[in-house]
């Protein structure tokens, strides 16, 4: 604890002019409080708080409350926009499966159309020899 200079002045249980502090402790830190001037031993015992420690404490607690509604909030919406999210992927995925789908469709029809290419292609050259042995003879 240090002494402090105070504004206001209280008085003690003896009549005296209390002495202003400040807590140092790790429950009570900053804090204010008076006891009184005299020595220990002749002192009259007369110790208090600056300031009403439940009033500070109560409106700490309303502060926190609103500021857990704000997060409570925020996280609600954020769930909200998770939500949309994850469906916004699954249809992704849906659109990806039937494109794939229709990919497959596609190569398939491909490699048939290269397969019915190169019978043709067979065809004309084989057509085209005895072509020309019928000629050539």
């Amino acid at each position: 604890m240090s002494e402090i200079s105070c504004n206001s002045t209280k008085k003690c249980h003896c009549g005296e002019i209390a002495r202003c502090f400040n807590s140092k402790t790790p429950s009570n830190p900053g804090r204010i409080f008076y006891k009184s001037p005299k020595l220990k031993a002749e002192n009259c015992d007369f110790w208090e708080w600056q300031d009403n420690f439940l009033d500070s404490a109560l409106l700490e607690i309303s502060d926190l409350k609103g500021k857990l509604e704000v997060a409570t909030v925020k996280m609600d919406n954020l769930r909200e926009s998770l939500n949309a999210v994850k469906l916004e992927r699954d249809n992704f995925k849906k659109k990806v499966h039937n494109l794939e789908a229709i990919n497959n469709s596609q190569v398939s029809k491909s490699r048939e159309l290269e397969e019915k290419m190169l019978k043709l292609k067979m065809l004309f050259m084989i057509s085209l020899s005895v072509l020309v042995g019928f000629f050539c003879r």
